[in-house]
């Protein structure tokens, strides 16, 4: 018996409708075979799944410590505004860097102008 994950059932009964529906031409069979679960197709193609799918009982500790490393909501939108306010410092210097820029070309060009006189 073969055995295969469920990932790998997945993407074999999916490419097995695609070629019933797109190669055989039978869009009845191949309705029957989207319609059918990912248990069912391996039981009919008699493929033992690798790793069935099941709920765990008891949260693991490692995912307890994720739980608590991840950063609140609230904390998240307070992080988001911050960077909003550094933006907006940040557009504000460009501005005043473009100024300045203007004002010195402008300048340069009254001077290039007096020179031609």
């Amino acid at each position: 018996m073969k055995v295969r994950t469920i990932k790998q059932l997945a993407s074999m009964k999916r490419r097995a409708e695609m070629f019933v529906r797109n190669v055989l031409d039978n869009s009845l069979r191949a309705d029957e075979i989207a319609s059918e679960s990912i248990e069912e197709y391996a039981e009919r193609k008699r493929i033992a799944i690798k790793n069935p799918l099941r709920k765990r009982q008891n949260p693991q500790p490692l995912d307890m410590e994720r739980k608590a490393d991840m950063a609140t909501r609230a904390e998240l939108e307070k992080e988001l505004e911050e960077a909003y306010q550094r933006i907006e410092v940040l557009e504000e210097y460009v501005q005043q860097g473009q100024t300045l820029l203007q004002n010195e070309s402008d300048d340069e060009e009254d001077d290039e102008e007096d020179d031609e006189e």
